[in-house]
């Protein structure tokens, strides 16, 4: 799965732009790929995307 893929993924559960941690989490173990991806893909591009609600201090 590369990255645009992904990040159409997240995109579904934004919420006034910003995606939640649990979100992040599910996104990542139902797509079998690292946290770190998740928040590193967030943090690209022109429109970052701000990660909410850090259950761990991960992002």
């Amino acid at each position: 799965m590369d990255k645009k893929q992904i990040r159409k993924i997240i995109e579904k559960h934004l919420v006034d732009g910003k995606l939640s941690c649990a979100d992040a989490h599910q996104i990542a173990e139902e797509n079998r790929i690292h946290l770190t991806t998740i928040g590193n893909i967030c943090n690209e591009g022109e429109e970052q995307i701000r990660i909410t609600k850090c259950m761990l201090g991960c992002f």
